[in-house]
């Protein structure tokens, strides 16, 4: 944080711009392939209806976010991203990408309701903080929710959707910055703490490539929603971090809510992994019934 550019846009250019490189080099060195059937579904026009859009979000996403710490503390920061599962959830509803059983939707309301007795503060009420966090929070689930399609309807491996989706982000971003950011940047030579820690920021842009490849992977294997209560628990996981590595006081309050989320997530956990929700079950039921279809219309093919 200390070394970071205080620019929405031009601070996580450099980890989206690193995964879309990752991703280019891999393939262009034959070490990973991109499917010809996957480049043809964002060909032509298709780049610029299913692409495109995820770019935009991701870059909305990404400099709301940065941005909404410009105007608000930390901790009233914290309780609004408590709210986040639920805004992807409700996303997720909306598409029809999810089914949620009445249980992992009480598990999600412990979750947040921990998190936010945990990260409880005054709150700092400036309205632009506010737009920027409420910007961030749709943007994310949207993007969340139209990366889920590709890479689980569209079966996208993790290296797919990195290869196809990042440049967008990146491109995005750094139009963003080009236009409102890198002027003043230049004129106040904010560049310059690059140049004197350029380790520091190369270190910041490959951990910011393992979070990306991470993330598509959790999207991929379990969904969204899950990547963000997993998220949701790290903020508490920095609550306990700081009482037990450094030595900060913790409440009775900041327990209690710790205890309601570890409940929550351990719920979800369960109900997610044990039961299936009502969408996965239609799915593999359409998928069950198109198989037993296949041998009758191979048959009727060979009549004909």
């Amino acid at each position: 944080l200390a070394l970071s550019l205080p620019n929405p846009n031009l601070n996580p250019n450099p980890k989206v711009t690193c995964s879309a490189l990752v991703a280019r080099i891999l393939v262009a060195t034959g070490v990973a392939t991109v499917r010809q059937e996957k480049r043809e579904f964002v060909a032509g026009a298709n780049w610029y209806r299913r692409v495109l859009p995820v770019g935009m979000l991701h870059a909305a996403t990404l400099a709301c976010g940065n941005a909404v710490y410009l105007h608000l503390g930390v901790s009233f920061v914290q309780m609004l991203k408590a709210f986040t599962p639920v805004v992807v959830l409700a996303t997720m509803v909306a598409l029809r990408l999810e089914s949620p059983r009445k249980e992992v939707l009480a598990a999600v309301s412990f979750i947040v309701l921990g998190t936010l007795v945990t990260t409880a503060a005054a709150p700092e009420l400036r309205p632009i903080g506010i737009l920027f966090m409420a910007g961030a929070e749709v943007a994310e689930a949207l993007r969340l929710a139209l990366t889920q399609f590709l890479l689980t309807a569209q079966k996208f491996t993790v290296l797919e959707g990195q290869y196809i989706l990042s440049p967008a982000g990146s491109v995005c971003l750094l139009a963003a910055a080009a236009v409102i950011e890198a002027p003043r940047a230049l004129e106040t030579g904010a560049f310059d703490v690059v140049l004197q820690e350029p380790a520091a920021f190369c270190a910041a842009a490959l951990l910011g490539v393992g979070v990306n490849y991470l993330s598509y992977f959790v999207i991929g294997a379990v969904g969204a929603l899950t990547l963000k209560v997993l998220g949701t628990l790290r903020n508490i996981g920095l609550v306990a971090y700081g009482a037990v590595v450094l030595g900060e006081v913790v409440t009775g309050r900041q327990c209690l809510g710790y205890a309601l989320s570890l409940g929550g997530f351990v719920g979800y956990n369960h109900y997610r992994t044990k039961v299936p929700s009502r969408a996965v079950e239609a799915k593999k039921t359409a998928d069950a019934e198109a198989e037993l279809r296949e041998p009758l219309k191979d048959a009727e093919e060979g009549r004909a």
